[in-house]
């Protein structure tokens, strides 16, 4: 046992202590944003990842609940003891010691109560970063691979979450005991240790974990094919274009996806368009104005508004 890390995992914070003096909800839900999402309204939680990042390693609260809410970054949760009792969607799912659960995002979700001994290590990634961390076949196949290869596109909420339980004994307790290290005790190259430390711990899932996926009704199948139908064309693609695709009147279209994601159909096109810049100033040598143009941009000043508004820094501070 890593004693430094695990004492720093049970340490009482501000937030735990005032929970159980007063036994009421912090005053930050009264800051937020709410959405309807299948016709209830919901907390929007956002800003969880600092601007510039691509993830953030976080230990949940515990004592008290978690209402209903949704996020726009895809979550891994960790149990690293004790026990979790969650609410997603419609179903409740008791996760134990060494299950993950992995949570895309405009997934309806609430966390029961916890104990002091009940830990829980979040992992927040961007839909962008959780597409580098896709592992090719020859690593394994099965609902982890099913659900990153077709649900973790950088548009899309697809309303599923996946309960991954251990089958064998292997290294995810040691990988996430360094991974909460790296992060709340960073040295040098502790950034660069920490994404291959996220790396191999997908492929552990894939290795020693048996994963399920959330089932989804006939209209959230439509709903998903839909959202990947967009992620793969929407260079250029308008509402009315989808709705004839589909069969459905733009107005009921544009209703359908709002009701089902909280976005509006533009909204999700910008966040694909703006992924894809990202992606490419990242990982090429365009210049910023080829970027911007190969991604859908033709206003300077809109593209880097946005840019900034999405990922905090301006597209001429490259990764």
């Amino acid at each position: 046992m890593d004693k430094e890390v695990d004492e720093a995992l049970r340490r009482l914070t501000a937030g735990e202590a005032r929970y159980l003096r007063t036994h009421s909800l912090s005053k930050w839900y009264d800051t937020l944003t709410k959405r309807e999402v299948d016709g209830r309204e919901v907390y929007v939680f956002e800003d969880n990842i600092p601007a510039g990042e691509s993830f953030a390693v976080r230990r949940h609260e515990r004592f008290a609940p978690v209402p209903p809410h949704v996020h726009d970054y895809v979550e891994m949760s960790y149990v690293y003891s004790g026990e979790v009792h969650e609410q997603l969607g419609n179903d409740s799912v008791h996760l134990r010691q060494g299950d993950i659960c992995i949570i895309d995002t405009g997934v309806p979700h609430q966390i029961a109560e916890t104990g002091a001994n009940d830990i829980l290590v979040n992992i927040l990634m961007r839909k962008d970063y959780v597409e580098n961390l896709v592992v090719s076949d020859e690593a394994g196949t099965g609902a982890f691979s099913e659900f990153v290869s077709t649900s973790l596109s950088s548009s899309a909420n697809h309303w599923q979450y996946m309960v991954c339980r251990r089958e064998r004994q292997g290294g995810m307790h040691g990988s996430m005991v360094a991974l909460v290290r790296e992060t709340f005790f960073p040295l040098q190259g502790s950034d660069f240790v920490v994404r291959h430390l996220l790396s191999l711990i997908s492929i552990t899932v894939l290795r020693d974990y048996r994963c399920e996926l959330s089932s989804r009704s006939g209209a959230d199948n439509q709903m998903a094919e839909i959202m990947r139908y967009i992620d793969t064309n929407f260079d250029g693609l308008t509402l009315s274009q989808l709705a004839e695709r589909f069969g459905y009147s733009p107005n009921y279209l544009s209703s359908l996806i709002r009701s089902k994601t909280g976005q509006t159909f533009s909204g999700i096109v910008m966040s694909k368009r703006l992924s894809k810049a990202h992606s490419l100033l990242v990982h090429t040598d365009l210049t910023i104005m080829d970027v911007a143009q190969m991604s859908g941009f033709s206003n300077m000043t809109f593209f880097y508004k946005k840019y900034r508004e999405k990922y905090g820094t301006v597209p001429s501070q490259r990764e």
